[in-house]
């Protein structure tokens, strides 16, 4: 079975790289967004 090399992430709006080696960056790149996106939505509230 094949993982796909790119994989659309829905939570982003982003193509991701999804291979292992890629993997914790991609997780911290996802969590440094998400911070930086709830940081924005405190601000607005």
């Amino acid at each position: 079975m094949r993982i796909p090399y790119f994989q659309f992430d829905k939570q982003l709006g982003e193509i991701m790289p999804t291979h292992r080696v890629f993997q914790p960056t991609v997780n911290s790149l996802n969590m440094a967004r998400f911070v930086e996106l709830s940081a924005k939505n405190k601000s607005k509230v």
